[in-house]
Protein backbone atom coordinates (compact mmCIF):
# COMPACT_ATOMS: atom_id res chain seq x y z
CA UNK A 1 0.00 0.00 0.00
CA UNK A 2 1.11 3.26 -0.88
CA UNK A 3 1.59 5.63 1.78
CA UNK A 4 -1.09 8.14 0.21
CA UNK A 5 -3.65 5.73 1.16
CA UNK A 6 -3.08 5.19 4.70
CA UNK A 7 -4.55 7.91 5.98
CA UNK A 8 -7.99 6.70 4.23
CA UNK A 9 -7.41 3.93 5.69
CA UNK A 10 -7.10 5.16 8.97
CA UNK A 11 -10.06 6.99 8.33
CA UNK A 12 -12.25 3.71 8.00
CA UNK A 13 -10.56 2.50 11.07
CA UNK A 14 -11.86 5.50 13.08
CA UNK A 15 -15.37 5.06 11.60
CA UNK A 16 -15.43 1.44 13.05
CA UNK A 17 -14.19 2.63 16.44
CA UNK A 18 -16.19 5.55 16.48
CA UNK A 19 -18.94 3.29 15.42
CA UNK A 20 -18.82 0.52 17.82
CA UNK A 21 -18.36 2.94 20.56
CA UNK A 22 -21.53 4.29 19.95
CA UNK A 23 -23.38 0.93 19.07
CA UNK A 24 -21.86 -0.63 22.35
CA UNK A 25 -23.26 2.41 24.10
CA UNK A 26 -26.59 1.92 22.49
CA UNK A 27 -26.66 -1.88 23.36
CA UNK A 28 -25.89 -1.23 27.28
CA UNK A 29 -29.04 1.69 27.27
CA UNK A 30 -31.16 -1.84 26.15
CA UNK A 31 -29.62 -4.37 28.80
CA UNK A 32 -31.14 -4.52 32.06
CA UNK A 33 -28.68 -6.85 33.85
CA UNK A 34 -26.37 -4.64 35.18
CA UNK A 35 -22.95 -6.49 34.66
CA UNK A 36 -23.48 -6.74 31.22
CA UNK A 37 -24.76 -3.25 31.01
CA UNK A 38 -21.07 -2.54 32.84
CA UNK A 39 -19.40 -4.48 30.01
CA UNK A 40 -20.68 -2.93 27.13
CA UNK A 41 -19.87 0.78 28.28
CA UNK A 42 -16.21 -0.26 29.06
CA UNK A 43 -15.97 -1.96 25.07
CA UNK A 44 -17.54 1.25 24.04
CA UNK A 45 -14.69 2.99 26.49
CA UNK A 46 -11.98 0.93 24.89
CA UNK A 47 -13.22 1.81 21.47
CA UNK A 48 -13.65 5.45 22.13
CA UNK A 49 -9.97 5.08 23.03
CA UNK A 50 -9.08 3.67 19.97
CA UNK A 51 -10.19 6.27 18.08
CA UNK A 52 -8.27 8.34 19.83
CA UNK A 53 -5.12 6.85 18.87
CA UNK A 54 -6.01 6.84 15.04
CA UNK A 55 -7.04 10.59 15.08
CA UNK A 56 -3.44 11.22 17.12
CA UNK A 57 -1.72 8.83 14.05
CA UNK A 58 -3.91 10.99 11.56
CA UNK A 59 -2.81 14.39 13.28
CA UNK A 60 0.80 12.55 13.15
CA UNK A 61 0.84 12.11 9.56
CA UNK A 62 -0.85 15.61 8.84
CA UNK A 63 -3.98 14.43 7.58
CA UNK A 64 -7.77 15.54 8.68
CA UNK A 65 -10.45 13.42 9.99
CA UNK A 66 -12.45 14.26 7.62
CA UNK A 67 -16.28 14.11 8.48
CA UNK A 68 -17.31 10.09 9.12
CA UNK A 69 -20.47 8.15 8.97
CA UNK A 70 -21.19 5.80 11.07
CA UNK A 71 -22.59 2.67 11.02
CA UNK A 72 -25.22 2.01 12.95
CA UNK A 73 -26.85 -1.59 14.62
CA UNK A 74 -30.40 -0.79 15.20
CA UNK A 75 -31.67 -4.41 15.49
CA UNK A 76 -33.08 -5.31 19.08
CA UNK A 77 -32.06 -8.95 19.23
CA UNK A 78 -29.68 -9.10 21.32
CA UNK A 79 -28.28 -12.11 19.77
CA UNK A 80 -28.24 -10.62 16.30
CA UNK A 81 -25.56 -7.39 17.90
CA UNK A 82 -23.26 -9.90 19.24
CA UNK A 83 -22.66 -11.97 15.86
CA UNK A 84 -22.23 -8.79 14.36
CA UNK A 85 -19.95 -7.17 17.37
CA UNK A 86 -18.25 -10.59 17.46
CA UNK A 87 -17.81 -10.00 13.33
CA UNK A 88 -16.83 -6.98 14.07
CA UNK A 89 -13.82 -7.69 16.26
CA UNK A 90 -12.59 -10.37 14.47
CA UNK A 91 -12.73 -7.46 11.45
CA UNK A 92 -10.15 -5.44 13.78
CA UNK A 93 -7.89 -7.93 14.78
CA UNK A 94 -7.03 -8.36 11.16
CA UNK A 95 -7.33 -4.80 10.49
CA UNK A 96 -4.95 -3.69 13.30
CA UNK A 97 -2.53 -6.92 12.67
CA UNK A 98 -2.21 -5.42 8.90
CA UNK A 99 -1.95 -1.83 9.70
CA UNK A 100 0.76 -2.65 12.30
CA UNK A 101 3.14 -3.78 9.12
CA UNK A 102 2.24 -1.25 6.94
CA UNK A 103 3.75 1.29 9.43
CA UNK A 104 7.79 1.25 10.19
CA UNK A 105 7.75 3.64 12.88
CA UNK A 106 7.92 1.62 16.26
CA UNK A 107 5.69 3.46 18.46
CA UNK A 108 3.36 3.69 16.23
CA UNK A 109 3.47 -0.18 15.87
CA UNK A 110 3.05 -0.60 19.61
CA UNK A 111 -0.02 1.45 20.13
CA UNK A 112 -1.52 -0.65 16.69
CA UNK A 113 -0.61 -3.71 18.43
CA UNK A 114 -1.96 -2.86 21.53
CA UNK A 115 -5.15 -2.04 20.39
CA UNK A 116 -5.03 -5.28 18.38
CA UNK A 117 -4.96 -6.77 22.19
CA UNK A 118 -7.41 -5.46 23.64
CA UNK A 119 -9.65 -5.78 20.26
CA UNK A 120 -9.00 -9.79 20.87
CA UNK A 121 -9.91 -9.25 24.76
CA UNK A 122 -12.80 -7.77 23.52
CA UNK A 123 -14.18 -11.12 21.23
CA UNK A 124 -12.69 -13.57 23.72
CA UNK A 125 -15.33 -11.29 26.36
CA UNK A 126 -18.25 -10.87 24.10
CA UNK A 127 -18.11 -14.65 22.77
CA UNK A 128 -18.30 -15.52 26.32
CA UNK A 129 -21.33 -13.53 26.94
CA UNK A 130 -23.11 -14.77 23.79
CA UNK A 131 -22.57 -18.39 24.88
CA UNK A 132 -23.48 -17.52 28.62
CA UNK A 133 -26.64 -16.19 27.42
CA UNK A 134 -27.44 -19.14 25.06
CA UNK A 135 -27.06 -21.22 27.98
CA UNK A 136 -29.33 -19.09 29.98
CA UNK A 137 -26.89 -17.63 32.60
CA UNK A 138 -27.74 -13.94 32.10
CA UNK A 139 -31.02 -13.96 32.88
CA UNK A 140 -32.89 -10.42 31.93
CA UNK A 141 -30.45 -9.53 29.24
Amino acid sequence: MSQEKLPETLRQGLRDELSAAVNYTRLSAKIKNTALKKAFLNYAIDEMKHAQNLTALLEAMGASGDEILLAENIDDDLYIHLVNYIACEEAAIFYYDILEKLFVNEEIKLTLKQIQMEEERHLTNISEIFNKLKSGEYING
